[in-house]
């Protein structure tokens, strides 16, 4: 019979991980509807980032380290296309700023990772650029996903937030194609995502971000079911949502 050894916290771990959050707290909660979410379904979301952003549940540990992580592969990505002959990248613009907008006054904004023209598939396009770090799980999902449909549907069917977050780039930036790049965290494997524009989404996706941003109090969320596993598990308003805690005030 083996007897398993109970798992000893490591203090020193702890302490790091509580630093981590207590910096996390430090930075400032971004007052607008972002590009990265305005596919998501639940607008009483989308309108309590853009209306109340500080009561939104601290971030933990590890979706800090998780960012952290996308950060650093996507330098890496960006420093090892610049080697390859024919490969242009951009990463900031003129100013040395960060590729993005903001429309409707500030209300609407997003970021992009880059812009790469030479991609073999279409040499003369310019495709705007994004780098996402997953875990093993997700990329294995996409890799199946890579195997039934045509390379265009690809990310439309893998996660549908980032391709509304990739047609509203487009968008911005005018451009036609989108390139991503995707690995496993530390960049041990990685696959390519190459999706067409969708103008009309992008339209109806700003009209959405404009209709939240207007709405003069909490439009309906997309569920009163605080057990629901969306809210539950997915929504970082939990503890604040009105449409799950009636008597809550904001």
């Amino acid at each position: 019979m083996i007897i398993k050894k109970p798992i000893v916290e490591d203090l020193l771990l702890q302490a790091i991980y509580e630093h981590i959050e207590e910096e996390a707290a430090k930075e400032p909660r971004r007052p607008y509807i972002g590009a990265s979410s305005i596919g998501d379904d639940c607008e009483l979301k989308l309108w309590m980032y853009y209306k109340y952003p500080h009561l939104a549940r601290k971030t933990k540990a590890e979706l800090k380290l998780a960012a952290m992580d996308g950060h650093r592969c996507e330098d890496f990505m960006a420093a090892n296309f610049r080697k390859i002959p024919g490969i242009e990248v951009i990463t900031h613009d003129e100013n040395g700023k960060q590729f993005g907008f903001s429309d409707l006054g500030g209300a609407y904004k997003g970021h992009w990772d880059g812009l790469i023209t030479g991609i073999p598939q279409a040499p003369k396009t310019t495709h705007t650029w994004e780098h996402k770090a997953k875990n093993e799980a997700f990329y294995e999902k996409l890799l199946k996903i890579k195997e039934k449909f045509d390379e265009k549907e690809v990310l439309k069917e893998w996660d549908y937030l980032y391709y509304c977050q990739a047609v509203t780039y487009m968008h911005y930036s005018d451009t036609t194609r989108h390139y991503m790049t995707v690995s496993t965290s530390g960049l041990r494997k990685i696959q390519s995502i190459r999706t067409d524009c969708n103008p009309k989404l992008a339209i109806l996706l700003r009209e959405k971000a404009e209709r939240i941003s207007r709405y003069p109090s909490p439009p309906t969320g997309i569920s009163t079911n605080p057990s629901f596993w969306r809210c539950k598990d997915f929504c970082d308003f939990k503890d604040n949502c009105p449409s799950i805690n009636k008597n809550k005030k904001l």
